[in-house]
């Protein structure tokens, strides 16, 4: 992967840890040294995470990031959530 890809879904990462901060549900974060992305439920879903290994994080749907968030935690993406979540990976 390239180095204007990286920086690209870097920055997508960093602007969704901010706009998820607000309501607390999701923090997303990549860690350069595993090469991944780790989504982490907040409040009272702390402690679970699930990660995506970078390179194939483009290739994710929005959906099914929701889908596995929703199957994994129990806990469902309402619906201005998902419009963020779109905005910010399109």
């Amino acid at each position: 992967m390239n180095k204007k890809n990286d920086k690209q879904v870097f920055r997508k990462c960093v602007l969704l840890k901010k706009t998820f901060d607000k309501n607390e549900l999701i923090k997303i974060t990549y860690v350069k040294s595993s090469n991944k992305v780790y989504v982490d439920l907040k409040n009272k879903y702390k402690g679970k995470s699930i990660y995506f290994h970078i390179d194939k994080l483009k290739e994710i749907q929005i959906e099914n990031i929701v889908k596995i968030v929703n199957k994994k935690f129990k806990v469902l993406i309402n619906d201005d959530e998902l419009d963020i979540l779109k905005e910010l990976f399109k």
